[in-house]
């Protein structure tokens, strides 16, 4: 039997960078003997030159068109294109213009799909004989950071060793190749829970963390224990690996999309609180601000039908009319797009989840929409998920 041919349709455009990127290469530590890995040897810290291809746009195809039996032509759908942004530090190849080079000499870092090139600021340790540090560019710190030391950078910001009770704060990623930790505070301050602080406007890699407050704007990656730390973020992982192997014990976690980990919770019973409302919050923000604007304009509406009743000229009647209609026509486009967010905010709501691939303990609670629950009992593996009316916790 014969059968017509689906067209092919087109790709999207991407990027992919030209040089290898400092944060790709601190996931794969040096190996020494034995087959073991040194996990606090960078190695070289190779540094792109001025005129250096550093990043490329492969352009959006058009796909390939198809016909079916009856010999009409079926039209592929063309992939969509991206811009090749320029940074201060790069510029767009005159020879090639999907091709990006770098304008100056420094260290190469990806943010989505823009390539920048900072200057380094590099140091062994941090103590207060170095000072505090602001730099406009990216920080690299070979040793530990030292008790109440800052650091604020425009750029990504590597620790090779451990981080105490400091502040670290950067626009790119944040690399802890030890841990961090630090100390409750006797009181909030700006949101704070401890005298420990890593924010970043991207990424954070740490192995693993103590009483910290961690603030990031994509997802955080704890690669072995993540203990009494508050935790903002799109998503969470805590273990190496596709699956997670690693701990998570008290503390107060906000993402939006998801969590992923061995163990969560303890045999102890140690509070933990698993929120997954952070975009949950804005669609309802959305959804309140639209409504504010619906309930005047309803009184409006009517406002003007209870005058049509007076004893009015056809004239004045159908100004009127046209004005309720007007008025209608706007009430409807908002009450249309509150619509819309409510159902983007339910789509988006059914697809967050926590999956725990080893062990849950009890005392755990949950958050998801708007709704929460406490888990009673360790359990195996499990994936918690909102199922419209509640929040479900079922075996993986």
């Amino acid at each position: 039997m014969a059968l017509g041919l689906e067209p092919k349709h087109g790709k999207n455009a991407y990027f992919k960078p030209l040089v290898e990127l400092l944060t790709e290469k601190i996931r794969r530590p040096m190996e020494i003997e034995g087959g073991k890995v040194d996990l606090k040897d960078l190695g070289d810290i190779e540094t792109v030159k001025p005129g250096e291809k550093i990043f490329q746009k492969f352009p959006p195809t058009g796909g390939t068109p198809s016909k079916n039996l009856l010999g009409e032509v079926l039209i592929p759908t063309a992939g969509k294109d991206a811009e090749l942004e320029v940074s201060s530090g790069t510029t767009i190849d005159k020879k090639d213009t999907n091709i990006l080079l770098a304008k100056r000499e420094g260290l190469a870092r990806l943010i989505e799909n823009r390539m920048e090139v900072d200057d380094v600021y590099t140091l062994a340790e941090l103590t207060p004989k170095h000072g505090h540090i602001k730099f406009n560019g990216s920080v690299m710190i070979a040793g530990d950071v030292s008790p109440e030391m800052r650091i604020v950078a425009t750029g990504d910001v590597i620790i090779g060793g451990f981080v105490e009770q400091a502040s670290i704060r950067c626009r790119g990623e944040i690399t802890i190749i030890s841990g961090a930790s630090g100390k409750p505070l006797d009181e909030p301050y700006d949101g704070r829970m401890s005298n420990c602080l890593l924010e970043s406007g991207y990424r954070i890699n740490v192995a693993f963390a103590n009483q910290i407050d961690i603030i990031a704007k994509r997802d955080v990656h704890v690669h072995k224990q993540l203990s009494h730390c508050n935790v903002t973020a799109a998503s969470l992982r805590v273990g190496r690996g596709k699956f997670g192997d690693g701990k998570l014990v008290g503390g107060k976690i906000k993402l939006s999309k998801g969590l992923l980990v061995g163990k969560l919770g303890s045999p102890s019973d140690t509070a933990t609180s698993v929120s997954l409302n952070r975009s949950f919050v804005l669609f309802k923000q959305k959804e309140l601000d639209i409504w504010t604007k619906v309930e005047p304009l309803s009184d409006e509406l009517d406002a003007l039908k209870n005058r049509l009743q007076s004893f009015l000229t056809d004239q004045q009647r159908a100004e009127i009319k046209e004005q309720i209609l007007n008025q209608q026509y706007k009430i409807d486009k908002l009450n249309n797009a509150r619509k819309r967010i409510t159902k983007k905010r339910k789509e988006y709501m059914s697809q967050v989840a926590v999956e725990i691939t080893n062990t849950l303990h009890a005392a755990v609670t949950f958050e998801i929409g708007d709704k929460t629950i406490i888990n009673d009992r360790e359990r195996g593996p499990s994936i918690v998920t909102l199922d419209e009316y509640q929040i479900e916790i079922k075996p993986r």
